[in-house]
């Protein structure tokens, strides 16, 4: 099994286990690009509002979707049928619970995107050696919003797990 060559495993807001797809992630998927429709983006990843009111952050964002060879990546990824597309991101629970690596789940509470409910929890509830850091007051930029205490938790993951 190729699992056995992975010694760890650090998930950050992930799927992997068969859910409804959220409101925010049909949005992202969705997403066409103006600069109305990637603040509302900016929104949904965020939990400190105030990062949708960054004019330079919203149009940086805009102008790095609008490039040929971002757009074509991103509708090549996500397509119509969004829930089938999402499942296929999955594996059965039954599956999960025989993954013995030590697994590192990193989310943020207030995760408008990946509902951590329906994600994290479960996969730490089916995963035997899992550890699971939830960050309160963070949306889906745990990398961002949460950024030292984030990479503390992976280095010493890392160096310990």
């Amino acid at each position: 099994m190729i699992l056995n060559l992975v010694k760890k495993l650090i998930l950050m807001g992930s799927v992997g286990v068969q859910h409804k797809l959220s409101y925010g992630l049909d949005r992202v998927w969705g997403y066409e690009p103006s600069l109305e429709s990637i603040g509302e983006l900016i929104q949904l990843f965020s939990y400190n509002q105030d990062a949708a009111k960054n004019e330079e952050l919203v149009r940086m964002r805009y102008e790095a979707s609008i490039k040929p060879e971002s757009r074509d990546a991103f509708a090549a990824m996500f397509y119509d049928s969004r829930q089938e597309r999402l499942d296929e991101l999955t594996l059965p629970d039954e599956d999960i619970k025989k993954i013995e690596t030590k697994t590192l789940l990193l989310h943020g509470l207030n995760d408008q995107v990946i509902l951590f409910e329906d994600t994290s929890y479960k996969l730490f509830q089916l995963l035997p050696h899992a550890e699971l850091h939830l960050f309160n007051e963070c949306g889906h930029w745990t990398q961002i919003e949460k950024s030292e205490p984030f990479i503390d938790h992976i280095l010493a993951f890392i160096k310990n797990g």
